[in-house]
């Protein structure tokens, strides 16, 4: 009847409700942080120190991220590259322009079992360059979680230029593989009291 007498404490004091009130806190932030829209935008460049010799790199990029909901969210991001030569004609303007729209279906309940969610994610990429013919890709690819720390990615990638995909492949690539979490995999390991 000790064990009842602490049960009855711990009901009177009104633990159970506050941690129950946090844990719903919590939820209700994160999936306020996921759904929320951010921006980043950056410049960074490297100028030669002579200069009458050497090439000045300047880059800008930008990323935007923003979640439709829980478990639907797209990624945006782009750069523009230019290399000043002290040669005439010699400039190289570069482009990249990538987006992702990924879905990841009951993504509560795979977190709450402590496994990766299933995830879906449909990706393309443009580069375009001066000196070059532009490069286009995309790319459909699944996230299969097989157990705790353990992930089988599968992908199908297709692209304008075969020269980026190896010979045999002709014009359509399909990659898989295993995702190993070390920290999740010792997880299952430690001793239980």
């Amino acid at each position: 009847t000790e064990l009842a007498q602490i049960d009855g404490l711990i009901q009177e004091s009104g633990i159970i409700e506050s941690l129950n009130l946090l844990s719903a806190n919590v939820k209700a932030l994160v999936r306020k942080i996921r759904t929320a829209p951010q921006l980043s935008i950056s410049y960074t460049a490297k100028l030669a120190e002579k200069k009458d010799q050497g090439i000045d790199t300047h880059r800008a990029e930008a990323a935007f991220d923003y979640g439709f909901a829980e478990w639907i969210g797209v990624t945006i991001n782009g750069s523009f590259d230019y290399l000043n030569s002290r040669k005439i004609g010699a400039d190289v303007r570069s482009a990249r322009l990538a987006g992702e729209l990924h879905f990841a279906p009951r993504h509560d309940q795979a977190l709450q079992r402590g496994v990766s969610p299933l995830l879906f994610g449909l990706s393309g990429e443009s580069n375009w360059m001066n000196s070059y013919d532009s490069i286009y890709r995309v790319q459909a690819r699944v996230e299969i979680p097989i157990a705790k720390g353990i992930t089988l990615p599968i992908s199908v990638t297709r692209s304008n230029r075969a020269d980026l995909l190896k010979k045999s492949e002709a014009e359509v690539r399909g990659q898989f593989g295993f995702t190993i979490d070390m920290a999740k995999l010792a997880g299952l390991f430690k001793a239980q009291p």
